[in-house]
C-alpha cells in the first residue's frame, strides 16, 4: 500500500460520541488484523448472526503474526474473502458500515496510532459513515509465568509503559490508545471498543468464584500463549455480536464450530458479555462499546452443541456429540465455489482433507439427502 498517501488531521477537541443505540439488524463489516482476528471464526460468527435472524456481509484482510503497519503495506497477501479481497480493494470498491482494527505489539505513539488513521482515512473515502472499532484483545501468557487467576488479572491490570516492549495487551493500553484516537478524530465517527479483554476479566472473576463448571481461570480457554480454543473463540464471537448489533447476547446460539460446552457455561459467557458491553465505561461515563441500550433476543440454532471441528496436521476432525443424533450422516466438503471435494458417511467421527489453506463449505445431511445442519463455512489454516 506504499503508493497511497493520506493526510492525518490532528485536533485536540473531543467531539461527542456518534453511536446509534438502537438494535442493528444488518451490517457490512470489514475485519483487519492477524491470527487473533482469525480467532473470531467469521464463518461461525456468521452462523450466530443468521441464527438471530440478522444479516451480515463480511470481508477481512488477515496476515498471521503481523501488525497493522505491515498489513497496510501488504494488502491482500494474507487471508481474504472474495469478492472483496484485500483492504485496498475492499475499502475503495465497497461501502461498509463498520471496520474492526486489531492492534498488535506496537507502541501507541507510533505504529498502531498511525496505522489506525491510515486505515480510517482510506475507508472514509468510500464509506464516510463507517464506524471504527478497536478490537481489545487479552494478555499473552509470558514464558515462566504460572497460569493462575491472579497472574491473568495482574497482566490485564498493569499500566501501559511506552518504555517497555511487553505491555501492549493490558486494559490501560487499549483505553489509552482509544482515547488518543478519539482526541484526534475530526470528521469520522468516534472510535469504539469491542471489549473482549474486559469480558475475559469478568469471566476470570466468575471462574475464581466457582461459577463456571470445570474452569478455574480464564487461561483454560487458551489454546497456547495467545490463541483461543473453541470456547475462547465463542467468547470473542459473543462479544462481537453484542457490540456490533447492539443486541442482548443472552439466548443466542452456540454453533458446533466452536465445539460443545454445557448450557451453564454458555449462559455464563453470555451474561458476562452482557454485563461488560453495557457496564464497562470510559472516562466520560459512556460504555466503551458505544452500547447504551440493548435489545432482548432469544434464538434457536439447529447446529448448537451437535458437533465440533478441530484442525489437526492432517485435516479437519469432525466429531458429533455422543448424546445427540446417532444416525448415519453424509458429510460433504465443497470448495468456496461449490465444487464437491469430499463426501463420506459417518455416525460420530470423520476426517476431512482440504487441499489447501482457505475457506470451504461443509454440508451435513441424512442418507435421503435431507439437510441435517445448514451449510457452513469452515476455515482451514
Amino acid at each position: 500500500m506504499k503508493n497511497i498517501k493520506l493526510n492525518v488531521f490532528v485536533c485536540s477537541l473531543f467531539l461527542g460520541m456518534c453511536s446509534v443505540f438502537a438494535q442493528v439488524d444488518s451490517l457490512k463489516v470489514y475485519f483487519i488484523g492477524n491470527s487473533v482476528t482469525e480467532n473470531l471464526k467469521p464463518e461461525a460468527f456468521e452462523s450466530i448472526v443468521k441464527g438471530a435472524d440478522k444479516k451480515i456481509t463480511w470481508g477481512w484482510d488477515v496476515i498471521y503474526g503481523q501488525a497493522l503497519s505491515y498489513i497496510w503495506e501488504h494488502s491482500g497477501e494474507g487471508f481474504i474473502e472474495p469478492p472483496y479481497n484485500g483492504f485496498e480493494n475492499a475499502l475503495s470498491a465497497y461501502e461498509w458500515d463498520a471496520m474492526t482494527l486489531q492492534p498488535y505489539q506496537r507502541k501507541i505513539s507510533n505504529s498502531d496510532l498511525v496505522s489506525v488513521f491510515k486505515f480510517l482515512n482510506y475507508a472514509k473515502l468510500n464509506s464516510p459513515d463507517i464506524q471504527p472499532y478497536i478490537y481489545q484483545r487479552w494478555p499473552r501468557l509470558p514464558a515462566g509465568v504460572e497460569a493462575t487467576t491472579q497472574s491473568w488479572d495482574s497482566l490485564w491490570s498493569r499500566a501501559y509503559d511506552p518504555g517497555t516492549s511487553e505491555r501492549y495487551d493490558s486494559r490501560d493500553f487499549f483505553e489509552k490508545l482509544t482515547d488518543t484516537i478519539r482526541s484526534r478524530q475530526t470528521d469520522t465517527k468516534k472510535c469504539l471498543v469491542i471489549p473482549v479483554g474486559e469480558v475475559m476479566h469478568n469471566l476470570n472473576e466468575k471462574m475464581r468464584e466457582g461459577k463456571m463448571p470445570n474452569y478455574q481461570n480464564i487461561w483454560q480457554v487458551y489454546y497456547d500463549d495467545i490463541h483461543m480454543k473453541g470456547i475462547g473463540s465463542y467468547i470473542i464471537a459473543v462479544t462481537f455480536y453484542a457490540t456490533l448489533y447492539k443486541t442482548d447476547p443472552r439466548g443466542i446460539s452456540a454453533p458446533g464450530f466452536y465445539g460443545w460446552f454445557t448450557p451453564e457455561q454458555k449462559a455464563l459467557i453470555q451474561q458476562a458479555v452482557y454485563e461488560v458491553v453495557l457496564g464497562y465505561k470510559d472516562h466520560h461515563d459512556k460504555p466503551w462499546s458505544g452500547v447504551n441500550e440493548i435489545t432482548n433476543v432469544s434464538t434457536i440454532n439447529k447446529i448448537e452443541n451437535q458437533f465440533q471441528i478441530i484442525q489437526s496436521s492432517s485435516g479437519l476432525n469432525v466429531t458429533f456429540n455422543p448424546s445427540g443424533d446417532q444416525s448415519v450422516k453424509r458429510i460433504q466438503l465443497f470448495s468456496i465455489n461449490g465444487q464437491l471435494l469430499q463426501s463420506l458417511l459417518a455416525t460420530q467421527y470423520c476426517v476431512l482433507y482440504p487441499q489447501h489453506k482457505g475457506i470451504y463449505l461443509l454440508r451435513i445431511e441424512d442418507l435421503a439427502g435431507k439437510t441435517i445442519f445448514p451449510s457452513q463455512k469452515v476455515f482451514f489454516k
